[in-house]
């Protein structure tokens, strides 16, 4: 799910805001996995919940928020973050 800004702009209300924020399911044994995989091309910050990751080459930030299963997620409701 992308959010903030870039979300805001898609549907017509712009905003100036320099990164773009992403809602990801990330579980905990696949963040060595993904971290691999952008090593070189991103800094990489995956410490907790939400993380930072910064294209080397652009400059572009992106917030990942990583998306937790919980009780109100699994039972098919819709969630407002």
């Amino acid at each position: 799910m992308v959010g903030g800004s870039v979300a805001s702009s898609i549907t017509g209300l712009w905003r100036a805001t320099q990164d773009i924020d992403i809602v990801a399911r990330v579980p905990p044994h696949q963040i060595p996995i993904l971290e691999k995989a952008l090593n070189g091309n991103f800094y990489t910050d995956m410490r907790g919940r939400a993380f930072n990751l910064i294209h080397y080459a652009s400059s572009q930030k992106f917030d990942i928020s990583r998306f937790l299963s919980t009780p109100i997620t699994k039972s098919g409701s819709p969630v407002v973050l």
